[in-house]
């Protein structure tokens, strides 16, 4: 009886330690959602009202990029700006939409003949940029993130 007794409290200690829970701390599962977060892209792209009607998400992106093509070359052709060679250039622009759908260019590529040609090319482009209407920003597990992307603008002149 003494033999079984000390078995089963031999037993009873040793078993303790399958009942202890491990704790996970918090660095260990904010380093594995990391592993998991792609931070180059988004949830949703920023949007303009007028593209919220569409389905899907990649017809509300090639909206929101139609708008600001249209708008940009738009305030160009309003510009009155007059150009006597033939022209066939590309401008970068490198645009930031802010979490609140406010819109800033944070650098443009313009080349140097294009400037020559066109001395005022930034401040119309500016002025473009900043006459956006505001967008709704692009979404991100649920919250409304801070966004670049580059804007190319090919302009040609005959």
């Amino acid at each position: 009886m003494y033999r079984l007794l000390l078995l089963l409290c031999c037993i009873l200690l040793t078993s303790c330690n399958y009942f202890e829970s491990k704790k996970v701390s918090k660095e260990s599962i904010v380093q594995q959602e990391l592993k998991t977060f792609t931070w180059n892209e988004v949830d949703t792209y920023p949007s303009f009202k007028v593209c919220e009607s569409f389905e899907t998400e990649a017809l509300k992106k090639t909206c929101f990029e139609t708008e600001i093509t249209n708008h940009v070359f738009e305030t160009l052709n309003n510009a009155n700006v007059e150009v006597y060679d033939a022209l066939s250039e590309t401008i970068e622009l490198q645009l930031t939409i802010s979490d609140e759908g406010v819109f800033n260019i944070e650098s443009s590529k313009v080349s140097q003949n294009l400037k020559t040609l066109i001395p005022e090319i930034n401040t119309i482009l500016s002025e473009s940029i900043s006459s956006l209407p505001e967008a709704y920003p692009a979404i991100k597990r649920g919250q409304q993130v801070k966004t670049q992307f580059v804007l190319p603008i090919l302009l040609e002149v005959n």
